[in-house]
């Protein structure tokens, strides 16, 4: 891992665990265990440093999103793998994360909002055609139309002040969301395989 990838990698984690604005570019080059000049031999200043850790998890939701694709047997697994990847992700994510970014760095979330409307969109427009076409999904749905519902559930999802995250864990909201979504597509025939699928999203979250 080369030096820039170790000071991203090192930001991701205090940004889930304290939030975007409790951590400072001094916090960052202690965690680090290297001088601020160093640190900004790499990153310009705060939002470049935000806008780079963006970036590093954007690159990683496509090579996941494509490997799952491959993977996948069916639109259902394809739908269930990716949600075990956000469920693993959101585990231990600080609530006001999201918050921090829409409000203190628009420039940031308007790339955020770009790859939700454009990149997440797509993979949901594709897993839809999928499932209809192998029968797991109904047949009369308009896959544009629901990909789309599924975009704005997710701005729902990251509503801080409609669920609040002392109220509402994010892992069971997500289960939630997903249950939700899938219980109105699916035919008759992936209704048994829905079923196992949301009983190990649930497991994922439960105590050993």
């Amino acid at each position: 891992m080369d030096e820039l990838q170790k000071i991203l990698a090192a930001a991701d984690k205090m940004f889930r665990q304290y939030g975007i604005r409790s951590v400072t570019m001094s916090d960052l080059a202690r965690e680090l265990g290297m001088s601020k000049k160093t640190l900004y031999v790499h990153i310009k200043n705060k939002q470049d440093l935000i806008m780079k850790v963006l970036q590093m998890h954007f690159d990683r939701e496509r090579q996941i999103c494509n490997l799952v694709q491959t993977e996948a047997k069916n639109a259902l697994e394809e739908m269930f793998l990716m949600g075990r990847e956000i469920q693993k992700n959101i585990q231990h994510i600080n609530p006001s994360l999201m918050f921090d970014l829409r409000k203190y760095h628009k420039a940031v979330w308007g790339e955020f909002d770009e790859f939700r409307k454009t990149f997440i969109f797509n993979m949901m427009k594709n897993n839809m055609d999928r499932g209809i076409e192998e029968g797991l999904y109904r047949p009369d749905l308009n896959a544009d139309i629901v990909s789309r519902l599924y975009i704005g559930m997710v701005e729902l999802f990251l509503d801080a002040e409609l669920f609040p995250p002392d109220k509402f864990s994010r892992p069971s909201m997500h289960r939630a969301m997903m249950a939700y979504h899938l219980h109105g597509i699916v035919s008759d025939k992936g209704k048994a395989a829905l079923k196992d699928y949301l009983e190990q999203l649930e497991q994922l979250s439960s105590p050993s």
